[in-house]
């Protein structure tokens, strides 16, 4: 787990199961002012204490899910299941068209938006995402 020094207003849980990745998104944050909380993988991320954390960047495609589901879907349900109510962004190298055939439902919950990392404003889409969401 790392949290900024200080403690700013806004945290973000970020679940990614690449260690470079994971370091990269918490610079992207650390940049804006943004605290974070870094997971490695679905289970970590709902053991969490979501008190004061005001959103979750999950990747998609977490490794350690298996079955047929991606990690970062099993987390959403996870929360849903759990009635905590978080603005999610969902973020892939390849994101689904369609995930599990429901992917309407999983959109229509609290994932606000999946984003293709692979896109070259995928650091833009981001952070527009996260002030949309962090500013309310």
């Amino acid at each position: 787990m790392c949290d900024m020094s200080e403690s700013p207003v806004q945290r973000v849980l970020v679940v990614e199961d690449n260690p470079v990745l994971r370091r990269h998104l918490f610079s992207l944050l650390d940049q804006e002012g943004i605290a974070c909380i870094l997971v490695k993988n679905e289970d970590e991320a709902l053991e969490q204490d979501f008190r004061g954390v005001n959103a979750v960047v999950a990747d998609i495609d977490l490794s350690e899910a298996g079955g047929d589901l991606q990690g970062g879907i099993l987390m959403v349900k996870g929360l849903a299941e759990r009635e905590i109510h978080i603005p999610i962004i969902l973020i892939s190298c390849t994101p689904p068209v369609n995930v599990d055939g429901s992917y309407g439902s999983i959109k229509e919950s609290q994932v606000f938006a999946i984003l293709d990392r692979n896109n070259p404003f995928f650091r833009k889409d981001l952070m527009r995402c996260l002030h949309e969401v962090l500013e309310g």
